[in-house]
This record gives structure tokens, C-alpha cells and sequence, in this order.
């Protein structure tokens, strides 16, 4: 394989760019007053495993925490116990902020950072994605593995497209 010193930088920015230029930017949070039951409702209609925990300050959406559908699960009657009803039911009565982790445990990534660091953070914590913030801490995006793949794409098919015309030359 061919070093990469062959690349230029703009090549270089192409392959290995900041997590902003290609996070999912449109995110569904959920407030600190919510119930499992409404965060488990966005997640079946959005179809996300996962939701930043936001609080408005001075117009700023900014990441108290991460909620996941395996949080909501430890909380949720047995579905092979009880119909959809009672597991909704059962969620109502608890607030996203009496089970929102520590703010020191959860990761999330930042607008500038590279998505080689980002992915090797997310492959090393077995997780799909992080929250994405600025230097204020507000909410600017999610970066998952879907976006990763996507770039990874985009890199990926101009080489197989140079090597499909070199088969044929």
C-alpha cells in the first residue's frame, strides 16, 4: 500500500476531516423533566438508540447527558410480561433526570476534533455514537457510525473506481 505522503493536505483534509464537516447536525434532545415514557417515544418514531439531554441557557442547547434505550430499558416492566400500554405506563413515573448518568461518565466528541480520534474513542467504548458540542458545551450535532461509514464511502470509491479502470486497461 502507498504511504500517504503521496497525498496532499487538501487530500489529506478530504480523507480525515473534523467531526462537524460530517455529523448528522439535525438531533432530537429530550430535557431533564421528560419521562422515559416520552424519551422512548421519540426514539421509536426517530429510531435512535440514543438521546442528548439538553437544558436552554441563554438560547444555547446545552448537553447535560446522554440517555440511552438501554437506560430506559433497566426501568421498563418485562415485555414478556406486560403489552406496550403497561411498559409506557410503567415509564411515566420516572423523570430522565432521576436516572441521568454522572456528567463526568458520559463521552462526547467536539466540532473540531479529527474523526480518526473519534472513531477510535467510539470503537475502544463499544459504543454507536457521541454528542457532538462546541467549546461552550452546547449541542451541535451527533456524529454515530452511519456517518462514519458514509465517509469511508466516500473515500473508498474513487480508489475501487481506479482500480475497476486499471482491471479493464
Amino acid at each position: 500500500m502507498e504511504s500517504l505522503d503521496i497525498l496532499n493536505n487538501e487530500q489529506k483534509i478530504q480523507y480525515n476531516p473534523r467531526v462537524e464537516d460530517i455529523m448528522t447536525k439535525s438531533v432530537s434532545g429530550v430535557k431533564p423533566t421528560d419521562t422515559l415514557k416520552h424519551c422512548l417515544e421519540v426514539m421509536i418514531k426517530e429510531g435512535y438508540k440514543r438521546l442528548p439531554v439538553v437544558e436552554q441557557k441563554g438560547g444555547k442547547m446545552i448537553l447535560l447527558g446522554v440517555i440511552t434505550d438501554k437506560d430506559i430499558r433497566v426501568y421498563a416492566k418485562s415485555y414478556f410480561e406486560h403489552d406496550l400500554k403497561d411498559i409506557l405506563d410503567s415509564l411515566e413515573s420516572y423523570k430522565v433526570s432521576d436516572i441521568l448518568p454522572d456528567p463526568t461518565l458520559f463521552k462526547k466528541a467536539h466540532i473540531g476534533e479529527k474523526i480518526t480520534q473519534v472513531s477510535k474513542e467510539m470503537l475502544h467504548l463499544h459504543i454507536n455514537g457521541l454528542p457532538v458540542v462546541d467549546e461552550d458545551g452546547q449541542l451541535k450535532g451527533i456524529i454515530t457510525r452511519s456517518d462514519l461509514l458514509d465517509q469511508l464511502i466516500r473515500i473508498l470509491e474513487p480508489i475501487d473506481q481506479i482500480s475497476k479502470k486499471e482491471k479493464t486497461d
